[in-house]
């Protein structure tokens, strides 16, 4: 009599995949005089990004430019003594985060 002895040995791998949202304004600090055009570049990494921007104060955006992960803010009609904080927020389907910078604005030196 023979005996076959037959082990079934059954491997699992996970592979877990960690996609971090971030995001990144250039320049973190700009300077400009009055009348001149502040224009900011955010970029995003992540799952489908969609980006947005915001201010904390009243100040109006002229122009927004979205690319795929990229995105461009200008903004027109500064006025000497404006100091704004800008926000790029980036919402993904695995997560969101912000980036801040700031715009200056000085008086035109005669």
């Amino acid at each position: 009599m023979i005996v076959i002895k037959i082990t079934l040995v059954t491997t699992c791998i996970i592979l877990l995949i960690i996609d971090e949202t971030t995001a990144e304004i250039k320049p973190k600090l700009l300077e400009i005089e009055e009348g001149q055009v502040g224009e900011f570049t955010c970029e995003a990494t992540g799952d489908s990004p969609r980006l947005y921007w915001d201010t904390d104060s009243k100040i109006t955006f002229s122009y927004v430019s979205v690319s795929g992960n990229r995105s461009i803010l200008t903004i027109n009609n500064t006025s000497a003594g404006d100091e704004v904080k800008v926000y790029c927020k980036v919402l993904t389907t695995t997560g969101k985060t912000q980036s801040t910078a700031s715009l200056v604005v000085r008086g035109i030196l005669l």
